[in-house]
C-alpha cells in the first residue's frame, strides 16, 4: 500500500531480489487547507519555531509553497524523517539539521529532542 506520490522504492527492491509486489495506492497526496498559514508564517518570521519537521517530500513541498518562501530564520532547525525527505528539502535549497538513523516517527521525535537539548546546553 502506498500514497499517490510514492517513489516505488519498495517494489523495486523486491523485484531486484527476485520477488513480486502488487502496489495498491490507498491515499492521494495533496495540499491540505492552509487556514493557519498566516499564523505559521508570523511564527516563522518572529523566530518562534525552534524546529520544522517533515515526514515526506510532499509535506516539505506543500509547506513551503504555502509559506511563499523557503527562507527560515537563523536558529530554526529542519528535521527530515529519512533520506528521501531530506533530499527533497535539499532540492528546495534548505539544510537538513536533523535526520534519525532509523526512519520512523519515534526516532525522528527522539532526534529532534536530542538536537534541541544540545542547542539549549550550548
Amino acid at each position: 500500500m502506498r500514497g499517490s506520490q510514492s517513489l516505488g522504492t519498495v517494489p523495486e527492491v523486491i523485484a531486484e531480489r527476485g520477488g513480486r509486489c502488487t502496489e495498491l495506492t490507498v491515499y492521494a497526496n495533496g495540499k491540505a487547507p492552509m487556514d493557519h498559514a498566516p499564523k505559521i508564517k508570523a511564527w516563522l518570521q518572529d523566530g518562534a519555531l525552534d524546529c520544522l519537521s517533515f515526514i515526506s517530500p510532499s509535506t516539505a513541498k506543500h509547506f513551503f509553497e504555502a509559506m511563499g518562501s523557503t527562507e527560515i530564520p537563523a536558529g530554526t532547525r529542519i528535521a527530515a524523517i529519512g533520506t528521501t525527505t531530506a533530499a527533497a528539502l535539499r532540492r528546495l535549497g534548505l539544510p537538513v539539521d536533523i535526520q534519525p538513523e532509523v526512519y520512523d516517527a519515534p526516532h525522528l521525535a527522539e532526534a529532534i529532542i536530542t538536537r534541541l537539548a544540545q542547542s539549549i546546553s550550548d
